[in-house]
């Protein structure tokens, strides 16, 4: 459990509902610990299944796709690749140029399994993507789909189960997140309105949507048959 809900349990104190999500050495460790391992944005790699989540916002708050992939020699969750952008009122921005095509362009290049979405803002590229064969889950911001992807996303740092690459805004937006408890947990929010958080948010859902379908999904199945001296090569399968 995290500090404060131990303190309030355990220790009877007197403790407000929000405190800093994480501490900047604890990302940093996770940091450190990709980097020890090569870990970098994937520019091309179809050996490992990946999941998406999506934060879009079309003027208001920035929008960030982020991937994630599940290892399954390390036990791990790793970041793939990432994107954010900063629309505002004046300059609002186009799903269909900056997300739909980001997402199409790492389906090219990597092994895409599924994208999770908020269907708030999304439902029309969703669409688009569809069609174009891309596995689309609504992942709605709901109270408790927030909290079991925020409280995930708390343990995979807090016991060094995430690999990251640096990446500067990331960690801004790391260190700018607050977790609010609720009576079934806690989920991210911002310290100040004026504060991104977006990148975390889809972070998190990325990497429960990883840790739910990678141990799974994507596994090499051998073919079996009474002729299996003729079938050497494992096909992909769920």
């Amino acid at each position: 459990m995290r500090p404060s809900t131990y303190r309030r349990l355990h220790r009877n104190e007197w403790v407000t509902s929000e405190e800093t999500f994480i501490a900047a050495d604890k990302w940093d460790k996770c940091v450190a610990a990709g980097a020890a391992l090569g870990i970098a944005p994937l520019v091309s790699d179809k050996d490992h299944p990946i999941y998406g989540m999506v934060d879009a916002s079309t003027k208001h708050d920035a929008t960030a796709v982020v991937f994630c992939y599940y290892d399954r020699a390390l036990k791990k969750v790793v970041l793939a690749c990432h994107r954010v952008w900063f629309p505002t009122p004046e300059e609002p921005m186009d799903l269909t140029e900056t997300v739909e095509r980001y997402i199409l362009d790492v389906k090219a290049r990597l092994r895409l399994m599924r994208v999770r979405y908020d269907p708030t803002q999304m439902q029309t590229t969703a669409m688009n993507l569809r069609k174009k064969h891309v596995i689309m889950e609504e992942f709605p911001q709901t109270g408790e789909n927030l909290t079991q992807a925020s409280q995930l996303l708390s343990e995979l740092i807090e016991y060094g189960n995430l690999l990251l690459y640096a990446d500067d805004e990331m960690r801004n937006q790391a260190l700018a997140t607050a977790a609010v408890s609720g009576r079934r947990g806690f989920k991210l929010d911002k310290q100040k309105a004026s504060r991104k958080i977006d990148l975390v948010v889809a972070l998190a859902g990325a990497a429960h949507c990883a840790v739910e379908h990678g141990s799974y999904e994507g596994r090499p199945i051998e073919v079996r048959s009474p002729f299996s001296d003729l079938v050497r090569e494992p096909r992909w399968g769920p």
